[in-house]
């Protein structure tokens, strides 16, 4: 972060969003931490709405997209560790920004977003969409042969049971995982 401003816009977008993130979990507790969170956020936001996306050399984007998801996953993290609704329904209207600027030719994102998608409605205690958004996150990392994306949705089935065993989307999840037969 201290020489951020001395390297090209989209890496220094990218690093603001990282920072955010990583100090995500320790801001809860902290008024002024969680302040410079959505600060750096801020700052990549206009980043992005400032500049096109444009290739520097790197793989690293910076569009409003990732912007816009970077944001509700940190205010998930808020929202569900200070049990805070309105939070969590701004993290929702962060996530519905960041679909609409999906691009198609992002389908990894797509996995990224139906994840956060499915953790907002666990959040919110909406089993039925949770286990839905995780359904099409299953469906995307199976197309992208993601193992990764198959075992954060596995998780999301063991909390979503531990929530209700019985629910019939969360066990239709289980069916989907290959977990019965």
């Amino acid at each position: 972060l201290q020489y951020s401003e001395r390297v090209q816009p989209v890496l220094r977008g990218n690093i603001y969003l990282v920072s955010a993130a990583a100090h995500a979990p320790f801001a809860v507790e902290d008024e002024t931490l969680r302040s410079q969170c959505r600060r750096w956020q801020e700052q990549a936001t206009t980043l992005a709405y400032r500049r096109p996306p444009e290739d520097d050399g790197s793989f690293l984007k910076l569009n409003l997209a990732g912007v816009h998801h970077e944001r509700a996953k940190t205010l998930l993290t808020f929202g569900q560790q200070q049990g805070d609704r309105l939070l969590l329904q701004q993290a929702r209207e962060e996530l519905a920004l960041a679909w609409q600027a999906l691009t198609p030719d992002l389908v990894l994102w797509q996995l990224y977003f139906s994840l956060t998608e499915a953790r907002l409605h666990l959040a919110a205690n909406e089993l039925e969409a949770s286990a839905h958004s995780a359904k099409e996150a299953l469906g995307l990392a199976r197309f992208m042969q993601s193992r990764q994306g198959r075992e954060q949705v596995q998780q999301l089935y063991e909390r979503l049971l531990e929530r209700d065993s019985n629910h019939p989307h969360v066990l239709h999840l289980g069916v989907e995982l290959g977990l019965f037969s």
